[in-house]
C-alpha cells in the first residue's frame, strides 16, 4: 500500500499527464475545420476537473494526516462528529491494534 508523499506524487503526475491529452483534444477540436464541438468534449473536461478536485482533496487530507503511518486517520478529526463510533463503522476505518 502506498502512503504519504508517494501517493500524492503519483496522483499529481497522472493528473498532469492526463491534462496534456485533454488539452490536445480541445486544441484539435478548435483548430481542425472538420471537427465540431459536441457533448463528449464537455464531458472529458468535466471529468478532468473532477479528477483535479479529487487530487486536491487528497492533498488536503494528507495535510490532516490521513495517508500517514499505520493509522489511516487522525483521531482528532473524529471529534467533529456527534458519534465518532458510527463514523468509524460507516467508513470502515480502524486503527491497527498491536497483537500480543
Amino acid at each position: 500500500m502506498l502512503l504519504g508523499w508517494t501517493t500524492l506524487t503519483i496522483e499529481w503526475a497522472l493528473a498532469l499527464l492526463s491534462l496534456v491529452f485533454v488539452l490536445l483534444r480541445v486544441y484539435v477540436r478548435f483548430t481542425a475545420p472538420s471537427c465540431a464541438h459536441n457533448l463528449s468534449d464537455a464531458i472529458v473536461v468535466c471529468a478532468w476537473l473532477a479528477l483535479l478536485s479529487m487530487v486536491a482533496c487528497d492533498s488536503a487530507l494528507f495535510k490532516l494526516g490521513l495517508l500517514e503511518g499505520p493509522n489511516t486517520f487522525d483521531n482528532s478529526l473524529l471529534s467533529l462528529n456527534s458519534n465518532p463510533g458510527d463514523s468509524i463503522r460507516m467508513l470502515k476505518v480502524r486503527a491497527q491494534e498491536s497483537r500480543n
